[in-house]
């Protein structure tokens, strides 16, 4: 059993290490409560405080057989006095008081790791984003081009469900892919990276073209391609 006194910041001087000594005070004299307490409390009182001293958080091992050794006493002497001290409030079960504190301390630590969690989650996605961004600048030759909002968004979600090397090879498949460098009736070049991870049809379009290059296409084919509005999705975006 673990005991910590009541009012345990009142009786000691000492806050961050264990102290010579403790306060006394007078209003002890006054206190009716401890002043009924039997002779044989009243003296263990102080005793106990000092025990209290040992410990930052004022806390003490509150057994009968460690008091008796402790303090040098018969057990019987012991628990004579001790009872009134603890059915009075003078002593309180350490670990009720102490669980408060032990759950917010808990929590807070709960709470940092979470942070920090997040922050290690941020991280990963900015980097990953930005591998794919500057894979895309490097294939489809777009030095200049900027990570604004809208393109991160687009690699974001695009990343929930393919790796990022995954990504990088549908950005390479429509650089493989001839007629989505402007061999296409329109003659226009669609390397957008917004339409290349737009969803995953598109992606695995993509994927598809670097694992097989379509640079074989005829007219016949992109006239079909156009039959199945693929030219439509590409040129509105």
């Amino acid at each position: 059993m673990k005991l910590i006194p009541k009012k345990w910041d009142e009786f000691q001087h000492y806050r961050d290490r264990k102290p010579p000594w403790i306060k006394l005070h007078r209003w002890l004299l006054d206190d009716r409560d401890f002043m009924c307490l039997p002779v044989a409390s009243r003296a263990l009182a102080p005793c106990l405080w000092l025990l209290a001293s040992e410990q930052q958080d004022g806390s003490f091992d509150g057994s009968v057989e460690s008091l008796a050794f402790r303090l040098r006493l018969p057990q019987k002497e012991i628990e004579a006095g001790l009872r009134p001290l603890i059915e009075k409030g003078f002593f309180i079960d350490a670990i009720t008081m102490l669980a408060p504190c032990l759950q917010d301390a808990t929590s807070e630590r709960e709470a940092e790791r979470e942070t920090e969690n997040r922050e290690q989650r941020q991280r990963t996605e900015t980097e990953r984003c930005a591998s794919v961004f500057a894979h895309w600048q490097s294939v489809h030759g777009h030095s200049s081009s900027k990570l604004t909002a809208d393109r991160r968004k687009v690699v974001v979600k695009a990343l929930q469900n393919y790796s990022p090397d995954e990504l990088c090879e549908c950005i390479s498949g429509y650089k493989a892919s001839s007629w989505h460098q402007g061999q296409n009736e329109r003659g226009q070049v669609y390397d957008a990276l917004e339409l290349m991870l737009r969803d995953a049809k598109h992606i695995d379009a993509g994927i598809s073209y670097a694992r097989k290059p379509a640079q074989g296409r005829t007219v016949a084919d992109l006239r079909e391609a156009a039959t199945k509005n693929t030219i439509e999705e590409w040129a509105n975006g």
